[in-house]
């Protein structure tokens, strides 16, 4: 935006200040959402529940709060945000969480971090080579492709860090912390042996992957453990009284349910969602593979390598001559970032259901019931807005990512270099 009208510095610092600010941004989103979709700081809560789940780090919550919290909303059946927001109980109730900066020291943090920022950063490369890719297709000009191979040999060398080296730690995050997700994405309803995909994720081709009859096993290792039984070990009363807030829980209609039931109720809700997350994450793994081919392809294309560079030319040549190959090798790294980007997403935040939060928190606990927002006209509009918000943003890359050699003649001009 501000090219031509102040001096090339002054418009680098601007967008260097706007880069640190953005990535401090998905720095913090990604934190957040890591910590819902793997509760780092809660310790054994999750596990004392769901006995096939892991512990999630530390205990940074106070347990009896926590439990209140949740049993509450079970036993009045309102979301927590309604019950905390009547005058006095969040003060009465106290801090549960005692350590929010937990969030941002997890693992599943960190490599989630690395893992959506550079995806990111693999899709403005890829918009930016397909729009330069296109003015050399419609044009012929070789300045233009002068700009697609080094953007090119960018990406290719990103795309080598992201996808068998980050994504594969991101794997792991998920087989460690998110069960459940992991049985989904492998269609495992049963427990089997694929030794490529035990190497893989636990790094022994011997080992089973787990389905949901083990997850159900686990869930009986409850035997007749009942809430009640929960809640004396807890410490908690058969009747939670805020006085100062007005808030009365009896939870004595909700102590003689079995964990092993809930458990099990919890298990069959995540398993519904199989279809779904299965064919999304192999979508997601072969358009990545589409992708990384399609790298492959115009790196050697354009970078010599004996024998590597014989054989990416005889593939692309099957797409027609080189304006058109270049131009549709292109193409296919925007496919092979954007789909999976979209799909890996929808991976993340369906495959952790029925939980909001990981194992804790259902969205019927969380959310404010507003009746507006499920009508047919409200989410209509609101997926036109999201829709227009995605095309609109591709649209801008392309736009700044082709204006001609402006920012460079400027950025050369600023460093005095003499055309």
């Amino acid at each position: 935006m501000t090219l031509g009208r102040v001096r090339p510095p002054v418009s680098l610092a601007i967008l260097a200040l706007y880069a640190v600010f953005a990535y401090f941004s998905g720095v913090l989103i990604t934190a957040v959402n890591s910590w819902m979709q793997a509760p780092w700081g809660v310790g054994p809560v999750a596990h004392v529940l769901y006995p096939f789940m892991p512990e999630y780090g530390p205990n940074a919550v106070d347990v009896p709060k926590l439990v209140a919290v949740k049993l509450a909303a079970v036993a009045t059946g309102q979301p927590i945000s309604l019950i905390v927001e009547k005058p006095g109980v969040a003060q009465a109730v106290g801090i549960v969480l005692k350590d929010p900066m937990v969030a941002l020291y997890s693992p599943y943090a960190l490599v989630s971090i690395f893992h959506n920022i550079i995806a990111a950063i693999l899709i403005g490369l890829a918009v930016a080579t397909a729009g330069w890719a296109f003015r050399y297709f419609k044009t012929g000009d070789q300045k233009y492709l002068k700009i697609v191979k080094p953007l090119a040999g960018v990406f290719a060398v990103i795309f080598v860090i992201q996808a068998p080296i980050v994504a594969h730690f991101m794997g792991e995050a998920v087989v460690e912390y998110n069960p459940t997700k992991f049985a989904l994405m492998e269609g495992a309803e049963k427990t089997f042996h694929d030794p490529i995909i035990a190497l893989v994720a636990y790094g022994d081709p011997n080992k089973p992957i787990v389905g949901f009859d083990q997850f159900e096993k686990a869930c009986l290792s409850h035997g007749n453990t009942t809430v009640g039984d929960l809640m004396k070990a807890v410490g908690l009363p058969n009747t939670l009284t805020l006085q100062s807030a007005g808030l009365t829980v009896d939870f004595s209609k909700i102590a003689s349910v079995k964990l092993a039931d809930l458990c099990l109720q919890d298990v069959q809700k995540a398993k519904a969602y199989m279809p779904l997350i299965h064919t999304a994450y192999y979508t997601k793994v072969a358009f990545a593979i589409i992708g990384g081919l399609a790298a492959a392809v115009l790196f050697f294309y354009f970078y010599r390598v004996p024998g590597l560079s014989a054989l990416a030319t005889a593939i692309a040549r099957v797409f027609g001559d080189e304006r058109r190959r270049v131009f549709i090798l292109a193409l296919l790294l925007v496919l092979g970032t954007v789909i999976p980007a979209v799909a890996g997403w929808y991976v993340r935040e369906v495959g952790r259901k029925p939980w909001t939060v990981y194992g804790l928190l259902y969205p019927s606990e969380l959310v404010t019931p507003v009746p507006y927002s499920t009508s047919p006209g409200f989410l209509a509009f609101a997926y036109l807005v999201i829709l227009a918000v995605n095309i609109g943003g591709l649209f801008a890359m392309y736009l700044v990512a082709t204006r001609e050699y402006k920012f460079l003649e400027l950025l050369k001009k600023g460093a005095g270099v003499r055309q």
